[in-house]
């Protein structure tokens, strides 16, 4: 008997499961009027808006990529029963950002990584799209052009 409770109190302080990263990463991408200089800063400038530290970047690649951080209640999601199930908890992720120069303009690319117990957690593109909110306004010119061929922001 006393052996049992031994085995049983040594295994109470280790983990059974562990969370994984989820290798399968969405991207929502958007095409900016800029230089591929100026979407960069544009992007560390919203990162740092949006609260989310750098871990590490690589200019030549114009990849950025962030610290983890706890997932939000709006932010991803789990396909449930045909349904999206927010109630997710004890979830991180991470942004990954791609700049990609095309031609005159830039495509912008925010992917979300994440790391749970729950297999299947997608993003709902709520920060994606909260950080492109921030790129454009960044870029965005202090006064608007307006003229009988319409606006122009930039």
């Amino acid at each position: 008997f006393a052996v049992v409770v031994i085995l049983f109190c040594s295994a109470c302080g280790k983990s059974l499961v562990s969370g994984k990263i989820n290798p399968n990463m969405e991207y929502y991408q958007i095409s900016l009027d800029a230089s591929a200089n100026d979407a960069y800063y544009a992007v560390r400038a919203a990162l740092e808006k949006s609260d989310y530290a750098v871990s590490s970047e690589d200019l030549k690649a114009g990849t950025i990529v962030t610290t983890w951080r706890p997932i939000s209640s709006d932010s991803h999601y789990v396909k449930l029963f045909d349904r999206k199930d927010y109630s997710v908890n004890a979830a991180y992720h991470q942004l990954e950002v791609h700049i990609v120069p095309a031609g005159e303009n830039v495509q912008l690319k925010i992917g979300s990584r994440t790391k749970s117990l729950v297999a299947g957690l997608k993003s709902s593109g709520v920060e994606e799209k909260k950080l492109f909110f921030y790129v454009a306004n960044v870029l965005r010119n202090d006064e608007p052009e307006i003229t009988n061929l319409g606006v122009s922001t930039r």
